[in-house]
């Protein structure tokens, strides 16, 4: 714990908490959460809609929650919500704002209170891999993360892939401002009492950018050849032809595939408990929180060789290989999901130590009261 003579005030941007939050949501919301129990810090959040029981719990815990009382759909939309933002700052003039979702669409300063900017830089990936999103959300994208790495006073990472990415693309707007890795932590399960119900299972977006074809084509391979686990779905569809296969697929293999949409965080937990097996195909990411999730509960985890994932999980998970050629990709997963290996125990204790929250909570404070 910091101990400190004058408490210093953060205000948190919680949007991607409000309704049915994903991965930068649970980042949010752990460290913010960590933050506000710590007393070393005292925690103002402002989001758009109070709808999630992640929210409900942060208020529950003392936090004040400033609502726009408006939901925020579209990207358009987000340009008013970051006037009541900037209305908030210059109303409570807190010694820190900090967007953890990678943008400030207004320029948050000059605001007759010296409130440092910080933001979370997850990943790049509109520009290091824009097949995966529309041509006009890209360039938005690459246009507006620049202006607020200009306004930016530090800038969080998530891993340090996101970091040597970002400079790659961004070296003039970053200059020598501080930063600091700021890694996704999850908690470690309360029950290890798992147990093998016969299935694999994803938990994520259901879209291209995540190999969810890969794993449907794989995945039906692997039938064909004898397999007999089933397969577990569960997330947002954000494509329709993903969800057209998808549907096509769950009526073709009878059973044997099945999808759950989004679920609550206790039915993730449930579906990690009971799993043979969880696999993560993705092209592109800045971090990885479920296949994390799915390590601590001592369970196989497939994945594709991205240097985040060598750089998060070691030699932990059983890898399959990219190579930009579909056939082969599909093949390499195939041949993972005939032949698994679980973690080892002493692997996962040294990965949970890791990435221990109360470690990297620390780090976080340590960086705003020291660095800023």
């Amino acid at each position: 714990m910091i101990v400190v003579s004058i408490m210093k005030t953060i205000m948190v941007d919680l949007r991607t908490l409000s309704t049915k939050p994903s991965g930068i949501g649970f980042y949010t919301y752990e460290y913010v959460k960590r933050l506000q129990l710590t007393n070393s810090l005292k925690v103002i959040g402002v989001t758009d809609v109070c709808k999630s029981p992640q929210i409900k719990e942060l208020k529950d815990i003392g936090i004040n929650i400033l609502s726009y009382s408006k939901e925020i759909k579209r990207n358009t939309q987000v340009f008013s919500y970051f006037k009541f933002i900037k209305d908030m700052i210059k109303n409570k003039k807190p010694d820190f704002f900090w967007e953890p979702n990678h943008i400030y669409p207004l320029n948050l300063k000059n605001l007759n209170h010296e409130t440092k900017l910080i933001v979370t830089i997850h990943d790049v990936l509109p520009i290091s891999n824009p097949e995966f999103f529309p041509k006009l959300y890209s360039f938005y994208f690459k246009y507006f993360v620049g202006k607020t790495l200009n306004l930016a006073d530090a800038v969080f990472y998530v891993s340090k892939h996101s970091k040597t990415e970002t400079e790659k693309f961004f070296n003039k707007n970053i200059n020598v401002k501080p930063s600091l890795v700021t890694n996704n932590f999850v908690n470690f399960p309360d029950l290890l009492d798992t147990n093998d119900e016969g299935y694999f299972l994803y938990v994520g977006n259901i879209e291209k950018r995540k190999g969810i074809l890969i794993l449907l084509d794989a995945y039906e391979k692997y039938l064909k050849n004898g397999g007999n686990l089933k397969l577990i779905l569960a997330g947002n569809v954000r494509e329709e032809d993903v969800e057209k296969k998808l549907n096509s697929l769950i009526t073709k293999l009878q059973g044997k595939l099945s999808y759950r949409g989004y679920i609550s965080n206790e039915e993730k937990q449930i579906l990690f408990q009971s799993c043979s097996a969880f696999i993560y195909p993705s092209y592109a990411e800045g971090f990885g929180i479920p296949p994390l999730e799915a390590i601590f509960y001592n369970k196989a985890v497939i994945i594709s060789d991205l240097p985040v994932f060598k750089e998060i999980f070691g030699d932990i998970p059983n890898y399959f290989k990219l190579d930009k050629n579909y056939s082969n990709e599909v093949n390499n997963l195939f041949k993972c999901l005939m032949s698994f290996k679980r973690p080892e125990s002493i692997d996962v204790i040294k990965l949970q130590s890791k990435y221990d929250p109360d470690i990297l909570v620390r780090k976080m404070e340590k960086f705003l009261y020291g660095n800023m």
